[in-house]
């Protein structure tokens, strides 16, 4: 018997939007095409004669949402695969069990899992080949339809509340600060505004971490300005906007 394991399973601003497109460029999020998907098994088992033809079945998830690519060093975006399998071999025939648990990188969450066996194949090389393809394609066949179920749903995002200040040294910076988190936010809609103050609502899948950054790097290119921050949560980014100190 051969046991291999994966690890770790309103109100617009024309004249301030024009100028966000063109500090900013185009809005986060809204990249039309499939996702990406990479396969990954244990790395104690990356020889194994058996990942080749297990990948080779599970390519067959390729389609209009989901495209399999090879890992890139260095990139973790998309949709990982990670699998593990069990070889069972009696009486001269051999099937091959596949488990499989699909993430996003980024946010770490669970988007689908599945399991698949093959039929019975005789006790050869080519019995264990075939066997392992089979199990892959039926492992694709299931993980396809969950996962695009699940990404779905999760396109659908979550809303954030997002509440500005403005200390008196970056009002200045107001209108082009409320530009370039209308232009570069995902799906970020006004709900109202003052000289002093901005409350936008997002709605968005992206972890609250990668939301303060992009917010940071906004403040970067509107002038010399930076964020000082009272909360950041899943539901909400609360935070003052002031001149950067030399």
């Amino acid at each position: 018997m051969e046991r291999v394991f994966g690890r770790g399973l309103g109100t617009r601003l024309p004249g301030a939007l024009l100028l966000a497109a063109m500090l900013f460029g185009p809005r986060a999020g809204l990249a039309a095409g499939p996702r990406n998907v990479t396969l990954l098994p244990d790395p104690s088992c990356a020889t194994s004669a058996l990942n080749g033809p297990i990948q080779e079945g599970l390519s067959r998830l390729g389609g209009e949402k989901l495209r399999v690519v090879k890992p890139e060093p260095g990139k973790s975006g998309g949709i990982q695969i990670q699998y593990l399998f069990l070889v069972r071999e009696d009486r001269g025939s051999v099937t091959v069990q596949l488990d499989g648990r699909a993430f996003e990188p980024r946010s770490e969450k669970l988007l689908a899992d599945a399991s698949a066996l093959s039929e019975a194949f005789p006790a050869d090389e080519p019995g264990r080949q075939n066997a392992a393809r089979q199990a892959g394609e039926r492992l694709a066949e299931l993980m396809r339809a969950a996962l695009e179920k699940a990404l779905e749903e999760r396109g659908k995002g979550r809303k954030v509340l997002l509440q500005a200040s403005f200390a008196e040294d970056a009002t200045d910076a107001r209108e082009p600060v409320i530009a370039g988190l209308q232009g570069t936010l995902p799906r970020a809609r006004l709900k109202g505004s003052t000289e002093r103050s901005v409350t936008m609502l997002l709605l968005t899948e992206e972890p609250p971490r990668a939301l303060t950054k992009s917010i940071e790097q906004i403040l970067g290119k509107a002038g010399a300005l930076q964020a000082e921050w009272v909360v950041q949560s899943e539901t909400n980014l609360v935070f003052r906007v002031r001149k950067k100190t030399p």
